[in-house]
């Protein structure tokens, strides 16, 4: 057994044997709470999802686009081995295997052998902060607000007023950063202070929704994002569907053939809320392949957890 094994890069490869059987580890039934039922339908879904056998090489050059390459490689192998456990966490939020994966490699996902397609929120959690009516905002502010994350482009408009930034990017890390950030700290970035120059009201409320404990905004997001995804979209949409369906947070995922119904169905539920976002489409591959079968090598040599 050569001893610099933990410093040698994963790599994926095809290995051809047979699937193991589901092995769930599932505590939702615990911590599931009054969405018990919808997330224990997420569970029930999850085998539906795979990955392409014959683009094992290609997702493994997206691995290497990503910050930690090794882990979504581990991540990868662990779903195609049919590994599946789900929990929901403190706040409401579901985890799962797909969870996981970054969008890159989300991309390559088919349901039962057909195309997938995903839609989530533009700028979900600025206009999440407008469920929060602790001060009085202007017409005017409000108006100013609610357009931009209605357009999508709060991320683009603070990047153009902050000089710092040079993309959008920058500017939306920068923005999450600053909603869970103690109000000491956040109140030294150059992002709140030009915020608060744009949008004082709202700035005033950042600032009181965290004003005793600053994961006080991680709850306040997080429990509003759960009752929108899955006490409102994930109920309604299995009214109509009885298609398979996995979340990402703020993204919800089926069969391609779902897509309208799926957009239908929260784009419903921006208006029910009056929220100033829009819905946005993930995009996705269309793939029609057999199950994948996917291991990790080093040195060639085989790991122990291969399927």
């Amino acid at each position: 057994m050569q001893a610099n094994w933990w410093n040698e890069p994963l790599k994926l490869f095809s290995v051809k044997k047979g699937i193991n059987k589901k092995n769930f580890h599932c505590v939702v039934g615990v911590d599931g709470g009054e969405h018990n039922k919808e997330y224990l339908a997420a569970e029930r879904f999850l085998g539906s999802f795979a990955l392409p056998e014959d683009k094992v090489d290609e997702l493994d050059a997206v691995c290497d686009l990503s910050s930690w390459p090794d882990q979504q490689r581990y991540h990868i192998a662990t779903m195609s081995a049919k590994s599946w456990w789900s929990k929901v966490d403190d706040y409401g939020r579901y985890h799962s295997p797909l969870t996981n994966l970054s969008k890159s490699v989300r991309k390559y996902l088919s349901c039962n052998g057909r195309g997938v397609v995903g839609f989530d929120f533009a700028n979900f959690q600025p206009a999440l902060l407008t469920r929060q009516k602790i001060n009085e905002i202007s017409d005017y502010e409000n108006e100013k607000y609610c357009s931009l994350c209605s357009r999508g482009e709060i991320y683009e408009y603070m990047a153009e007023q902050c000089p710092r930034y040079e993309s959008r990017d920058e500017a939306k890390t920068d923005f999450l950063t600053m909603l869970n950030k103690t109000n000491e700290s956040m109140r030294k970035m150059e992002l709140f202070k030009t915020f608060q120059v744009s949008f004082p009201r709202y700035a005033d409320t950042v600032l009181k929704i965290k004003e005793d404990l600053h994961f006080a905004m991680t709850k306040f997001l997080q429990w509003h994002e759960t009752q929108i995804i899955f006490g409102e979209m994930v109920r309604e949409f299995m009214t109509k569907s009885k298609s398979p369906f996995f979340t990402v947070h703020d993204s919800v995922y089926s069969a391609k053939t779902e897509k309208q119904i799926l957009k239908d169905v929260l784009t419903k539920k921006i208006i029910d809320y009056d929220l100033p976002t829009r819905v946005r489409e993930e995009e996705c591959l269309i793939t029609t392949p057999p199950p994948i079968n996917v291991g990790m090598k080093v040195n060639n040599n085989y790991q122990s957890t291969l399927i």
